[in-house]
Formats: structure tokens, sequence, C-alpha cells
């Protein structure tokens, strides 16, 4: 089913991660996180945590200086419940989605301390991965409609902060039969939407996936990389002429690696070599466009890293490397 697709994120995520890299749970760490970084803003990540009796999973909304320091967690869910994807807004806002891990979701919103929390869509469908316009009160986000939908299929929808049900938004994409459109983001400008089509999340050589751009009109679709790379998580540089992105995200997990395109879809280019065992993934920039964060897992523990580097690729340093049985993922560099 479609749903699954998105809600099991985390568990399939955990799967794939034990299944690729062999983990085994190290006891403990130092906590040194190497060399400070001087950017300014937050970053805002999902942070999963697992139970150690097996099989319960939570996921929240913490988020922590550039360099790792001040972690503040946001959301407390119980077991079975997340919030996750979330993404920083105007006004020093954050968007995620909230609900059931095996069911539908919505999305909330809330302000860079926690409070003012509010539930932003509502209705029979599901709605997650928020991308919040950076010049208006445009919201892009995934939607699955079975009931509502002509299709019934999962594409990229668009509605304000005002959000509502399904009546309300205004449907963006449709992906071919079989396949769907996830993980939208809007360009600095505010006038178009990067985005990943899905044609096969089959785990193994048969996945194919790409970037996509589309105008908020919903004209000028274009395809920025070959399906072969099975990208994943595209975000726009500050200054829209690059968008970045992980590969291999269902064809070879271990293999995930971060890489840059132009705008236009010249210029491809790998940034991260981390070889076998040592993915990274979902990568955003930071609010000047000077550096990159992203996930990192390493095969001596159950645990992910947050990795900054220079556009170009180098002075990998890592800020922040979370506990056992705890994931942070889909970090988002915002200047609140």
């Amino acid at each position: 089913m479609l749903t699954l697709r998105r809600r099991t994120m985390i568990a399939a995520l955990t799967g794939a991660t034990i299944a690729a890299l062999g983990v085994t749970v190290a006891s403990s760490r130092a906590d040194d996180r190497g060399p400070r970084v001087r950017d300014r803003g937050r970053i805002v990540v999902t942070h999963v945590t697992f139970r150690r009796e097996c099989c319960a999973t939570a996921a929240d909304v913490l988020t922590m200086n550039a360099d790792g320091s001040d972690p503040r967690q946001l959301t407390h869910n119980d077991w079975g419940q997340v919030s996750q994807e979330p993404a920083w807004g105007r006004r020093g806002r954050i968007y995620f989605d909230g609900g059931p891990l095996d069911g539908l979701g919505h999305l909330f919103r809330m302000n860079a301390n926690g409070r003012g929390l509010r539930q932003i869509t509502e209705g029979d469908g599901s709605e997650c991965c928020a991308g919040p316009s950076p010049v208006d009160e445009t919201i892009a986000f995934d939607g699955f409609f079975p009931a509502e939908a002509p299709d019934g299929a999962q594409g990229i929808y668009l509605t304000d902060d005002r959000g509502g049900s399904y009546e309300d938004f205004r449907r963006l994409t449709v992906a071919p039969a079989g396949g769907f459109d996830t993980g939208p983001n809007i360009s600095p400008n505010g006038r178009k939407v990067a985005f990943r089509r899905v044609l096969s999340d089959a785990p193994g050589p048969d996945a194919m996936s790409a970037v996509f751009v589309v105008g908020l009109d919903g004209r000028g679709l274009r395809q920025l990389t070959p399906y072969s790379l099975d990208a994943a998580y595209p975000r726009w540089s500050p200054d829209g002429r690059r968008i970045a992105f992980s590969s291999n995200r269902d064809s070879h997990f271990d293999l995930q690696d971060i890489w840059v395109v132009n705008a236009d879809g010249t210029g491809l280019m790998q940034l991260t070599h981390g070889g076998p065992g040592n993915p990274s993934f979902l990568p955003d920039w930071s609010p000047d466009g000077r550096h990159l964060v992203y996930a990192h897992f390493l095969p001596t523990g159950f645990f992910t890293q947050l990795v900054v580097i220079d556009a170009d690729g180098g002075n990998p340093r890592v800020i922040w490397q979370g506990a056992d049985f705890t994931y942070d993922l889909r970090p988002d560099w915002g200047a609140p």
C-alpha cells in the first residue's frame, strides 16, 4: 500500500540498516564532536528512539545549535507515536507530521521553543513531509488521499498556513502509474518545488527514483537526475543555483552518498565517498550556503552521526553523535 511507503519509514530504515550494515550495539562512546562549526542557526532533526526490549519505536522533534550544542527535544511521544520530518518555516516556526507510526499522519506546526502547537491538516487522508515556502505562507507536502483523489495516488500538494482537508488543497504533481512523488522542497524565490519521483521502491537493483523540479503553477516539469541514482531528499541551496540530495535510497542502502546538481540538471557531482557500510544521506544546506549537514551511519553501533562538510565536499567534521538505540535523521538547517 502507498500509505506504508511513508508512514513506516522508520521501521523500514531500521531493518535496512541492520541488514545492510550488520550493526552491533556499542555500550558507550566518547562525546567527541570534533571541530566547532561557526555557522549560526539551528538544526532540527527527527529523533528516533528504539526500545531495547525490541520493536517499539517513537520519534520526536529535536533541535540543536549548528555545532551540535544545546540539544532540545521539543516533543515527547509515547511508543508507537511519531513527530517526524521537521522543517523550518518563516518566523521561526517548525512544521512536521505526526500521528501513529503505522497509521495516517497530519501536519502540525509549533514555535522554535516547542510551544504554540497547532494541527494544520485533518481528514481521512495522510499528509507528511512539509516543505514551507521561505517567502510566503505556501506549504508543499506529500499527500495520500485514496478515498478522495481521482487516482488515489500519492503526490505533491500545496496548502497554506490555514491548512484544512483535501478539498482545501491544490494538487501539484501526478506520478506515472505505479509511482509516487514525495519529499518536496520549495526554492528560495518561492517559485519552484524540487521533489523525489519514485517509480519503484523495491529494495535492490530495481529501485528507481529521481529528483524533479516543477513550478508552483504546475508548469515546467523537469527531471534533474537519472533514475539509476535512486535519489532522495532534494534540497535547494540558499542561492537557488544547486540542489543537494542523497543517492541509493532503496537500491544499495549501505552505499548512500551526498550529491549536488545544478538547478538546470547540469554539473552532477558526488561529494561523499563513504564506501560500503558507511552511508551518508538526507543532506541540507547551511543558511549561508557554505556548508552541508547530513546523517551518517557507522557499522559500529546502533546510532547515527550528524556530519558537516564544506559545500565542495571537503573538511568533514562530526557535530553530533547519538546515543545507542537512537537515530537522528533528516536534518533541516534554519536561521530562526
